[in-house]
């Protein structure tokens, strides 16, 4: 299958269509056109042990009693960030009322321009909350003595769209804001900067901002001062086939293998093929080959599918060389999680040392 015709198949699969498919017997599931099998496959949303870690931390950061105005959510490429938190968003929030909107989220523009387009970002939050007439909008303010009105429409927009966001986001009573690939903005932006924006934003609002992206978040967050007493990070790990004891020596992870092979028997249980592959059986290779991270293993099994489905249901061996990622894919990815981590450990070694200082203080 090409790669655009797998793009039209998955691209507008609603969460009414993730409903749809998640209620579906295996049997059913089975019955379906070699199409359908492929959007019901690629929708299936799975609770595994790691995501389930994420989800309690999250709801932690949400409660009512909790400070954190702003929260950092980062992982791997291929952690499955962005489908989870469209997942959790659309189960954790609901309208009680018309017109209101308890979450709202978007993806940052890559505009390919050398500064950040705040317009941009702002006319992206106002049409997911399908505001109408946004070049309509208009923002007064005193200047020089005298009432100066600036619309949308204009040149000098910035204030309209801004204060048109705060007033939106108040008037639906929005609690949670997430943007996503943060990355896009933060490639031309300094980051101080950015984030007194994100914190004027979510201060002015009286609204949460969910940020998500990839390690590069992780220095942008861990040095602004101002931001880290009031901002809650928040890892999307993986599984790791081995870990540290206690004498500093790498030993089997027995816990995270396990857990990994939990996931896949609960995609597994959702073949929609009657020859089901036994990807089970080989969980300690599969935890290598995708590093662990549950989006790549997810891919892995999508492209077995698609593999299946193009040979009228008939499986070969060969198909499991076929859909691993390759070496190189691997290889890259392996360094930009090494590196992350490493800035995860020592960021998060700074702030306890900070915090064995401030213990010395008050006794």
């Amino acid at each position: 299958m090409e790669k655009s015709e797998f793009v039209r198949l998955t691209r507008d699969i609603s969460f009414e269509d993730r409903l749809r498919y998640s209620n579906l017997t295996r049997a059913q599931a089975c019955a379906l056109s070699p199409k359908e099998k492929i959007r019901y496959f690629y929708s299936l949303h799975v609770g595994h042990a790691k995501l389930k870690l994420v989800v309690k931390k999250i709801k932690r950061c949400l409660s009512p009693f909790v400070e954190h105005r702003i929260i950092t959510l980062i992982g791997a490429t291929g952690a499955g960030k962005t489908s989870f938190i469209e997942f959790f968003l659309t189960n954790e929030f609901k309208s009680e009322k018309p017109g209101q909107l308890p979450f709202l989220m978007i993806t940052a523009p890559a505009l390919g321009t050398t500064k950040i387009s705040w317009s941009g970002v702002y006319r992206l939050i106002l049409e997911a909350g399908e505001e109408p007439l946004i070049d309509q909008k208009r923002a007064s303010f005193v200047e020089d003595g005298r009432l100066r009105t600036v619309p949308a429409s204009t040149q000098g927009q910035l204030p309209s769209l801004q204060m048109a966001v705060v007033n939106m986001l108040r008037y639906r009573e929005t609690d949670l804001l997430a943007m996503d690939e943060v990355l896009h903005l933060l490639r031309f932006g300094d980051p101080t900067k950015l984030m007194d924006t994100f914190k004027s934003l979510a201060d002015a609002a009286s609204c949460q901002l969910l940020l998500v992206g990839g390690f590069d978040l992780l220095e942008m967050v861990a040095t602004y001062a101002q931001v880290a007493r009031r901002e809650r990070l928040i890892y999307f790990d993986r599984y790791q086939d081995k870990k540290t004891n206690e004498k500093g020596k790498l030993v089997k992870n027995d816990e995270d293998i396990v857990e990994f092979g939990d996931a896949i028997l609960k995609l597994q249980a959702r073949w929609p093929f009657d020859y089901t592959p036994n990807f089970f059986a080989a969980r300690e290779d599969l935890i290598i080959a995708t590093l662990g991270i549950f989006g790549l293993l997810k891919d892995f099994m999508m492209q077995c599918l698609i593999e299946q489905a193009e040979n009228s249901g008939g499986w070969k061996d060969e198909f499991v060389e076929r859909s691993l990622k390759r070496l190189y894919t691997i290889q890259a990815i392996q360094k930009e999680v090494d590196a992350g981590e490493a800035k995860l450990k020592k960021s998060g070694l700074r702030l306890y040392r900070r915090l064995r200082r401030y213990a010395r203080k008050t006794r």
